[in-house]
């Protein structure tokens, strides 16, 4: 077609990576859109027809999809389906148009895979925030993956996908006798049973905290000023800790498109026209819920594969790699004028013999109770390490060298004291184990690169001091 490309358009150069596929079959729709969406810098491929698009997502895949439904509709439905049933596009992004879609429509559109279905004519800046919306979920999504591998790594490989559970879902309105339509036949089929508050409540109270916040926006006067309400609300949800990461539907008047605009671009996931029925309110709620369950489980696995490569697998304490970070902060942060800081170095006495006389499941007894010992005796700012095989760290922030040669002293007697039963992994009774420590202070004026090799070459220096003059001793550095 004349002044189209199948290389989309932009800057000069751009690449198709990130681009979005306009599948619609009018030519003056078509490069309605694609202005539109090239005035909001989006690049853009257009296709005529799903078979075109299909071999173009096929190809590579795009970022977000538009797919007009309202010619050939069975081969529309067809190629969403289709995106649905790959991996690769699994998760792609699609908003579906209709000249008129009825309520069968609708749900028949969702159900092939249609994250929401629009007005062919809508107006271009509630579609443009729509677009923004998805994308958003998406780089969402896709920032939570890049955890998947190093998880994979790590021995942590995603489990078999579970039922999604019902979620705590909680309605957000004045008139609980007096539902909109998608909420009125509905209410009492939600998945869990909801919970219903009105806005002016903490809805970041409650235990469980709500998966789904459905804001009953239907009578709120659409676009007038009592919609300002209706953005605070979503403002304080994703700002508060407790509610950041719930989903959020709301249903408004379907000719409410300054605020449904606004509300997606504050965070809301999911706008609901208030004509619509319970069935496709059923079945949003339930992607959502999906989608954050999905959620929920790729950021439990990248928090537990950031802390197994940061913490010691046997004491849980943290590891060298951890310590020399946090090292290198105290000296940075001294560099600049900040307070003094110390470190301690311990090490456990004879611990080959602990060993070799009971062994080594005895041993990691030892190393899990001297450890437990540490983590117990210290300030709530302080940071215990396990950077060796029985050696450990102490980084003393604001802390001169004489109150950490203090500190060390009383680590040293609390382990000395200690009977440690390591009976069940083999030792005939308690053992008493004793520590040598080695104390250096950060020192003033030097700069932060060399802070860090000087200051724990001095603890070492100090700590094999103490083994050197009868161990079960704390030696402090020479100039400290």
């Amino acid at each position: 077609m004349p002044g189209e490309s199948s290389h989309g358009i932009g800057t000069a150069g751009a690449t198709m990576s990130g681009h979005i596929l306009i599948v619609e079959p009018t030519t003056s729709q078509r490069i309605r859109l694609r202005g539109l969406l090239a005035a909001a810098h989006y690049d853009v491929v257009p296709a005529s027809d799903a078979a075109g698009a299909a071999r173009l997502v096929a190809g590579e895949p795009p970022a977000l999809v538009l797919v007009d439904i309202s010619g050939d509709r069975a081969a529309a439905l067809a190629f969403l389906s289709g995106i649905r049933g790959r991996a690769e596009t699994a998760a792609l992004p699609v908003i579906a148009l209709a000249a008129a879609a009825d309520a069968g429509l609708r749900l028949a559109a969702l159900r092939a895979g249609a994250d929401d279905i629009l007005a062919r004519e809508v107006e271009p800046g509630l579609l443009l925030a729509r677009i923004r919306s998805l994308l958003r979920v998406r780089d969402a999504a896709a920032d939570l993956r890049l955890g998947d591998g190093a998880a994979r790594a790590l021995g942590m490989a995603e489990a078999a996908r579970a039922f999604v559970p019902a979620g705590r879902i909680v309605i957000v309105t004045r008139r609980r006798g007096a539902l909109p339509p998608p909420l009125a036949g509905l209410a009492h089929r939600l998945p869990g049973g909801p919970v219903f508050l009105p806005p002016e409540a903490d809805l970041a109270a409650g235990e469980p905290p709500a998966d789904l916040f459905v804001i009953d926006h239907a009578d709120g006067g659409g676009d007038g000023p009592e919609a300002a309400a209706l953005f605070r609300l979503i403002a304080d949800l994703r700002a508060r800790a407790a509610t950041r990461h719930a989903k959020l539907l709301v249903i408004l008047p379907e000719t409410a498109t300054a605020a449904a605009r606004m509300a997606l671009d504050l965070g809301a996931d999911d706008i609901v026209p208030a004509s619509a029925g319970c069935d496709e309110a059923g079945f949003r709620i339930r992607a959502l819920l999906r989608r954050k369950c999905q959620a929920d489980r790729r950021r439990d696995r990248l928090e537990s594969g950031l802390a197994a490569a940061l913490t010691d697998p046997l004491t849980g304490l943290f590891n060298r790699r951890y310590a020399m970070a946090e090292i290198d902060i105290l000296a940075r942060r001294q560099a600049e004028g900040g307070p003094p800081w110390s470190m301690i170095l311990l090490d456990i006495d004879h611990f080959k013999r602990v060993n070799d006389s009971h062994g080594h499941a005895a041993g990691d007894i030892v190393l899990r109770e001297v450890a437990a010992l540490l983590r117990g005796n210290l300030r709530l700012g302080d940071l215990v390490a396990r950077i060796g095989g029985e050696e450990f760290l102490v980084l003393l922030p604001d802390t001169p060298a004489d109150t950490a040669r203090a500190v060390a002293e009383r680590l040293r007697r609390l382990v000395e004291r200690a009977r440690i039963d390591a009976r069940a992994g083999g030792a005939a009774a308690p053992l008493r184990i004793t520590l040598s420590a080695g104390v250096a202070a950060g020192a003033a004026g030097l700069p932060a690169a060399g802070e860090m090799p000087q200051l724990f070459d001095r603890a070492d220096r100090a700590l094999y001091a103490a083994k050197s003059a009868g161990r079960n001793r704390v030696t402090i550095a020479a100039g400290a």
